[in-house]
């Protein structure tokens, strides 16, 4: 019985490596640097993935740029201060936010920012991300702080320091590693999300108020005049 589930394993795990190595064999020859700096082109006349590349780049700045900040403020909060009857409301919506669905976000920063501005936008999508990163970064942040020794702070305000000081001196460097280690998780979380739906810009127009999949279509039928309008519309989903 080992033998015959040895034998299979090892027929899948064959059959898995002679897809990869042929999938590797023919794409391998047009990966070059054009290939990852140009924007996509009709079937058949070549083109590359720069677009994906700069909207996940701008995607995952701006959620990183707004939620990082504000994640790891609210962690820093809950495991400083947080003991009140705030705190634990701000630990409840916290890990009420763990829970949500992105699609749920989603839809909320759809209500919120796209109907406004009638059309989607980098910003739009970045902002749906930081929601998302929030929660993440605050409960790592907090649980992070707290394996902080207390002798730490006793010695720190010992010395005369003052709370905050003692809490930014002393503390968060000392669990700036764990800390570190959940925005990382929190943005690969994120990108984790944007697999299904990436942001994409038409280079170099790089412009996080514009829409992607219409903007882009417009220029490139503008651009690219024997490409029909599917096609403009598929490559810039």
């Amino acid at each position: 019985m080992t033998t015959l589930t040895a034998l299979c394993t090892v027929a899948a795990v064959g059959i898995l490596l002679i897809i990869l190595v042929y999938i590797a064999m023919q794409g391998i020859g047009s990966l070059n640097l054009r290939f990852l700096v140009e924007s996509p082109r009709p079937v058949g006349e070549g083109g590359g993935i720069g677009n994906a590349i700069v909207g996940t780049l701008v995607l995952l700045g701006l959620s990183s740029a707004i939620g990082l900040p504000f994640g790891i403020a609210v962690g820093i909060y809950l495991s400083e201060f947080g003991t009140g009857r705030f705190g634990s409301l701000v630990r409840f919506l916290v890990d009420t936010l763990t829970g949500i669905p992105s699609i749920v976000t989603g839809v909320f920063v759809y209500t919120l920012v796209v109907v406004p501005s009638k059309h989607f936008s980098a910003l739009a999508g970045g902002i749906a991300l930081a929601l998302i990163m929030v929660p993440i970064v605050a409960r790592t942040t907090e649980e992070m702080i707290k394996l902080v020794p207390h002798s730490l702070r006793e010695g720190a305000l010992a010395l005369g320091a003052p709370q905050w000081r003692v809490t930014l001196g002393v503390v968060v460097p000392a669990a700036a590693s764990g800390i570190a280690t959940g925005a990382m998780l929190a943005i690969a979380h994120d990108q984790r999300i944007m697999r299904a739906d990436r942001g994409y810009f038409w280079l170099p127009e790089v412009d996080i108020r514009v829409p992607f999949t219409p903007a882009m279509a417009a220029l490139l039928q503008a651009r690219l005049p024997r490409s029909t309008a599917h096609e403009a519309m598929v490559i810039g989903r």
